[in-house]
């Protein structure tokens, strides 16, 4: 093997490339089933690290790295602003977002299920997306998802599906 060790933000394709036999890390296995949390930068991999949000590593000679910040968070939130001014930004920013997917996108669905991310995305986009709502038999989250799509004018279609589809696809 060329590395001892291995470095990537995704440990589990790193681990399916790694030409050499591979442990489990105990440690960082249990930290990961019991709070659905990496073990800092320690993957469930022996010798394979995970970089962490921000980070690159930099390849020396042989077996030497360096793991730098290519990204300083300098975020330093204004306690002067009201909530209302913060919701004027955020809405704006979900618009110009929406608006930049269309652009790229123009015949765009939404997954519309009903919840308040979905609604808010919804609105955000208006009649520029059509949306779809996914269920096996007519509910409260379906029905709120009608009831949005009409209230913005939005094409929406719900899909009724078998509640026992994932049998019909159990032998693949």
């Amino acid at each position: 093997s060329r590395f001892s060790r291995i470095l990537g933000n995704f440990p589990a394709a790193m681990a399916a490339v790694y030409d050499g036999s591979l442990e489990i890390d105990a440690s960082a296995l249990w930290s990961l089933l019991a709070t659905s949390r990496p073990l800092g930068s320690r993957s469930i991999y022996t010798g394979i690290k995970s970089l962490q949000a921000g980070q690159v590593a930099y390849f020396g000679a042989e077996d030497n790295y360096e793991i730098k910040n290519w990204h300083e968070f300098k975020y330093q939130p204004d306690y002067s602003l009201k909530p209302k001014h913060w919701g004027d930004i955020l809405a704006e920013s979900l618009k110009t977002s929406a608006e930049r997917l269309i652009h790229f996108s123009p015949n765009s669905y939404l997954f519309l299920s009903g919840g308040m991310d979905s609604r808010v995305a919804a609105a955000a986009f208006g009649q520029k997306i059509k949306t779809i709502t996914l269920t096996t038999e007519p509910n409260m989250n379906s029905r709120i998802s009608e009831k949005v799509a009409a209230s913005l004018n939005i094409k929406h279609k719900t899909v009724i599906r078998d509640p026992y589809w994932y049998l019909d696809s159990f032998e693949a």
